[in-house]
């Protein structure tokens, strides 16, 4: 489902034609705004905004580090978003067929320490975050850049997955998907993949739980209806993560565990929060003949703040 865009000229144009600035120093009055309100909802249709996941990755303790690190992580992060996105686009076909190394791009939110990438379910972001720590860990063990790895030290990422409604403004995304997905990550002192209701439903409605992952193949996926549409034929030679067939004796997720950990109160609404800790054995295709296991998120089942 495509993201709705809404364009300035056009909500411009809207209030233009019913509204007017009215800056003066006599009394103002209070006028009936119906007539606004009608036709920007019949401008803006709030009801069919796009269902979205979104993965929110950022350094863990970035704050922490010396100024000099600080200034060289935002670079570092730049290079590893890089390779992951070359990577799940190559390696990854069946699963992102519908995405390109720019479309992946351009549906990222920098903030600098990490950002928020909108997928379009929880399955992408759950793959998503396998690609990244892949990089992380041949990063942290001197495998890519390690000139860079000597002077900035180890990484590592903490991850939160929301699904939620979004929208489009000009070049930038909005909504209640996005907000989610930062209040988790903010609220969370510790480098865990956490994940709202929304998602954790979806894996329940889906594969029957977050834990089935591990027994998901090419041909489940296909059976899927969000993946109604996708060419069961662009599977890479070396598909990732996921096998084609119902064969599970080679590289693959290996666990996954889900656990509520406590609700994070925002303003007048609750969300509730689950823990994810997922382990998984593979490698990229430059390094297939030497797999190795990354751990996405942790067993630490604390109360978030």
């Amino acid at each position: 489902m495509r993201v709705s865009k809404l364009k300035h000229k056009d909500l411009i144009d809207a209030v233009n034609r019913f509204d007017r600035t009215n800056i003066n120093t006599s009394y103002a009055t209070i006028p009936e705004e119906n007539d606004l309100e009608d036709y920007l909802n019949e401008k803006v249709h709030p009801e069919g905004f796009s269902n979205k996941s979104i993965l929110g990755i950022d350094i863990f303790q970035y704050s922490q580090y010396e100024l000099s690190k600080q200034t060289l992580i935002p670079f570092l992060f730049k290079l590893i978003q890089d390779a992951v996105f070359a990577n799940v686009v190559d390696s990854n076909k069946y699963l992102f067929q519908k995405s390109s190394i720019l479309k992946l791009q351009k549906d990222f939110i920098q903030t600098g320490d990490g950002g928020f990438q909108i997928l379009d379910t929880p399955l992408h972001a759950v793959s998503l975050a396998i690609n990244y720590e892949l990089f992380i860990r041949y990063y942290n063990s001197y495998h890519f850049y390690p000139k860079l790895r000597k002077l900035i030290g180890p990484i590592s990422l903490r991850y939160s997955i929301s699904t939620g409604s979004i929208f489009q403004y000009n070049d930038n995304f909005f909504g209640p998907g996005i907000i989610n997905c930062a209040r988790m990550l903010s609220k969370d002192d510790l480098n865990r993949c956490l994940m709202d209701q929304s998602t954790h439903d979806w894996f329940m409605h889906t594969m029957m739980g977050v834990e089935n992952l591990q027994f998901v193949s090419i041909d489940d996926l296909a059976t899927y209806p969000q993946f109604a549409l996708y060419d069961r034929k662009l599977v890479s030679e070396s598909e990732m993560i996921f096998p084609q067939e119902k064969d599970f004796a080679f590289q693959q997720i290996i666990s996954a565990d889900v656990q509520q950990i406590g609700e994070i109160k925002a303003k007048h609404s609750t969300l509730n929060i689950y823990n994810l800790h997922l382990q998984y054995l593979g490698s990229i295709r430059e390094a297939k003949d030497k797999p190795i296991v990354i751990t996405i998120g942790n067993l630490n089942l604390s109360g978030i703040d």
